[in-house]
């Protein structure tokens, strides 16, 4: 159970460094395209609109197929939202498509995520171990913006493309994990 929890939890740091990684890299992309501002907000609000209009769709889906396929699908998204982001970053529409697509695949790693950990945990420990996911979120809003705005120095793309790796890592030890839910 505390390696499948410590696997929830990096996921969800990863996760959430993924959010705050592009915080640093989206204005300096605006600028580049001459862009308005408004791109700035936007580009960071329609991830979380679809990670909010999808959680329940994904607890319905996690319910009904399993809550490491949700997580499976959803770290295969996410991974390919930022790589499409990376590939794409000369083009706002494709931000915006990929900034959606993030936010979809964002809220199924939530959503299957935290079913996870209330299904394998007791009444006694539930809070802890969601405690401890919760932990791992608020510290990757904390690094986000951080390591995004150190690895943009290399290249604006860069983040991006740094991220992805982290998220096929885990994306492979999620599916070698033995335990299954």
């Amino acid at each position: 159970m505390k390696k499948t929890i410590g696997l929830l939890t990096l996921i969800q740091f990863f996760v959430y460094i993924g959010f705050g990684i592009i915080i640093p890299v989206i204005p300096e992309l605006i600028a580049n395209m001459n862009g308005s501002a408004i791109h700035i907000g936007w580009l960071l609000a329609v991830y979380s609109l679809a990670s909010f209009l999808t959680a329940r769709l994904w607890g319905g889906i996690a319910d009904r197929i399993g809550r490491r396929k949700v997580i499976l699908i959803g770290l295969l998204g996410f991974t390919v939202s930022f790589l499409m982001f990376a590939l794409f970053i000369n083009h706002l529409a494709a931000l915006y498509v990929s900034r959606m697509i993030g936010g979809l695949f964002a809220g199924a790693l939530y959503t299957g995520s935290m079913s996870y950990v209330a299904d394998i945990t007791s009444n006694e420990n539930r809070n802890k171990y969601m405690g401890f996911v919760g932990m791992a979120i608020g510290l990757g809003f904390i690094l986000g913006p951080a390591i995004g705005g150190l690895l943009s120095e290399v290249s604006i793309a860069f983040p991006l493309l740094y991220l992805c790796r982290f998220h096929g890592i885990y994306l492979s030890s999620n599916i070698l994990c033995s335990q299954r839910v």
